[in-house]
């Protein structure tokens, strides 16, 4: 995730590496998806910063952001 924007007057420009749109995401799926994340990431102890932790962080931040994008 990440990416860059830039802001000009009236025009917004976005450089990301993928982008969905909303209308388009199934949001079951991105639920089902977060569920996933979160448990994954609950086989980590909370100060534990180990590869697999980190991404299912990155995970939970992806499905969150899938939903709260289908719903708009």
């Amino acid at each position: 995730m990440g990416g860059f924007a830039e802001i000009e007057s009236d025009e917004v420009t976005v450089l990301v590496n993928s982008a969905e749109i909303g209308s388009e995401i199934n949001t079951q799926q991105a639920e089902e998806e977060l569920a996933k994340a979160k448990t994954e990431a609950n086989k980590f102890s909370d100060n534990e910063k180990s590869p697999g932790k980190i991404k299912a962080l990155n995970e939970i931040s992806r499905a969150e952001a899938r939903i709260q994008a289908s719903k708009n």
